[in-house]
């Protein structure tokens, strides 16, 4: 069997049809079988990929002659900008006089037009990349050959006289008008006899001096300049060195020292303040009202014995005689602070008399305590006689019968000196005061 298309014998038969390997005709029914309709498609989708392929050329060819075109007017108008360049630069140095000359030469042809300045772009090729006017001017002499004049000849020698700006020299374009003119007089004057020629050379001399004055002058201007912009320079990379400074970064353990820091002394100020020169406690009965409430919290000075022994009518913060003996028998035995007030001193016997306090000293005299500081309650009852030992303290509450205290403890009815704390000073919560 051959493909009705392209000839090829690269038949495979598939399921319900024929296909070419070669071309891709597909064939419901065997090729050699008569079959115009499957023959007319396969035509019909050859062509269709040529004339797209057609199409997609003439459209690559149309896009490039667009873009050449584009390019070419990009040139023109290029060519057209240097030109007027020229034309105020000659101009402005005293070349051309008026601008109208200008037109007048280009209209004769002297001057290329649009299309010759294409031509001069073309010459010139890479350096009109970053045109520049003076090197424009030097080359066109060169080429001016290439570009004919549209005007008659006979027209071209009536334009001889006219100055031309493409023909200045660049030395000459860069001279002052005033300079221009001064030597084009002394020029005309030499010429005509009117100066010596000795006078012409003085005058040259004179000229090259003041040349040269000036060109020394430049160059001491430009390295002054160039050392004082050096310094800056050395200056400016110095301060932005010392401004850059790499800064030596912290490891973690010492940022966490100097953060811990701080507050470990301050804690260790603390504890050992709380420790060796304050106390702190809270009253949690009313054992001494009116003086000091319930819920009250105070501050002692362990310090303030000793510099003296307590005294009658102190408040003190000591450790309960009854828990200490407690402790010692059982360590676990927690150890609690009370706050009383002094009543008896050591060497004195204490007696209480329907709730009336009298105090009997080491010589026998008896002597009424006035306590002013009780207002809670109206004290009875009979207690004692107490003698108090030495070293040791009688102590009561305030608040009589609502106290427990020397008179009601079983291990012993005073206070050691030893268990003392401190004497409290003031409360400080809920509300601040002093304590008397």
């Amino acid at each position: 069997m051959k493909c009705k298309i392209c000839g090829s014998e690269n038949i495979v038969k598939e399921d319900s049809h024929f296909t070419c390997q070669s071309c891709g005709s597909v064939f419901y029914s065997a090729p050699d079988d008569d079959a115009p309709e499957v023959i007319k498609e396969a035509k019909e989708a050859i062509e269709a990929e040529e004339e797209a392929k057609a199409a997609r050329k003439a459209e690559e060819e149309e896009q490039a002659r667009l873009a050449e075109q584009a390019r070419k007017e990009k040139e023109a108008q290029l060519a057209e900008e240097i030109l007027k360049n020229s034309e105020k630069r000659a101009a402005s140095h005293g070349v051309i006089e008026d601008m109208e000359d200008v037109k007048e030469v280009k209209d004769l042809g002297e001057i290329p037009s649009a299309e010759g300045a294409t031509q001069v772009l073309e010459h010139l090729g890479d350096e009109l990349k970053a045109p520049d006017e003076t090197r424009v001017l030097d080359k066109i002499e060169d080429i001016k050959p290439s570009i004919e004049p549209k005007a008659e000849k006979e027209d071209l020698e009536a334009t001889k006289a006219i100055p031309q700006p493409f023909y200045v020299p660049e030395k000459m374009a860069d001279i002052p008008v005033e300079e221009y003119e001064r030597l084009e007089a002394e020029k005309e004057a030499e010429e005509n006899g009117e100066i010596e020629p000795e006078e012409v050379a003085q005058a040259a001399e004179e000229t090259e001096a003041e040349e040269t004055e000036e060109v020394v002058e430049e160059v001491a201007e430009e390295a002054e300049e160039e050392a004082e912009e050096k310094e800056d320079k050395k200056e400016k990379k110095s301060k932005k060195n010392k401004e850059e400074k790499p800064v030596k970064k912290k490891s973690a353990l010492r940022e966490i020292l100097d953060f811990c820091l701080p507050i470990i002394i301050a804690l260790v100020i603390a504890l050992a303040l709380k420790t060796f020169v304050f106390a702190n406690a809270k009253v949690p009965t009313g054992s001494m009202l009116n003086t000091i409430h319930e819920g009250d919290r105070v501050i002692a000075s362990r310090i303030e014995y000793n510099f003296h022994e307590p005294e009658r009518g102190d408040i003190i913060i000591f450790k309960f005689p009854d828990d200490v003996a407690k402790h010692e028998k059982d360590p676990s035995q927690k150890v609690q602070y009370f706050v009383k007030r002094v009543i008896g001193l050591p060497g004195e016997t204490v007696t209480v008399v329907n709730g009336v306090v009298y105090i009997t000293d080491k010589d026998g005299k008896s002597t009424q305590l006035e306590e002013d500081y009780i207002q809670a309650c109206t004290p009875t009852g009979n207690y004692g006689p107490y003698k108090v030992p030495k070293d040791s303290y009688f102590v009561m509450g305030d608040n009589r019968e609502s106290s427990v205290d020397s008179r009601f403890w079983t291990t012993t009815n005073y206070v050691d000196k030893d268990l003392i704390i401190g004497k409290v000073k003031f409360r400080y919560y809920p509300s601040v005061g002093k304590v008397e």
